[in-house]
């Protein structure tokens, strides 16, 4: 929240469901400090991709947010990184995700696939 306060974008990949400590996604934890208002992600898809753009209070634009949500197994969608109130690059993260996880080594793979090396 700092940082969009600071007048920094931020692009948020929250791949993790919803916790006891934040029943409504990591969003709703950071808008909430910008302005209180009821978010729920959807039950099929409960994972969320966030950009966030900054406000200029000197031309009245205020901050918003652009959301996407996504399911586990699904395609993590492609988000805008904001480089000014106007311009944004579109960044393709199921991309990148896959491009990373072919050149990730094979034990490396296998831990994130079985929660333990395989020669443990």
């Amino acid at each position: 929240m700092e940082f969009i306060r600071a007048g920094v974008n931020v692009l948020l990949v929250d791949p993790f469901p919803p916790t006891p400590r934040d029943p409504h996604s990591l969003h709703k934890l950071i808008w909430d400090e910008i302005e209180e208002a009821p978010f729920e992600t959807p039950g099929d898809e409960p994972l969320l991709s966030a950009s966030y753009r900054v406000g200029d209070d000197a031309v009245g634009l205020p901050p918003v947010a652009f959301l996407e949500t996504f399911r586990v197994g699904g395609s993590v969608p492609d988000m805008p990184a904001w480089l000014d109130p106007d311009s944004y690059v579109s960044v393709p993260l199921e991309r990148a995700y896959q491009v990373a996880w072919d050149v990730c080594p094979a034990d490396y793979r296998y831990l994130v696939e079985h929660g333990r090396f395989p020669d443990e």
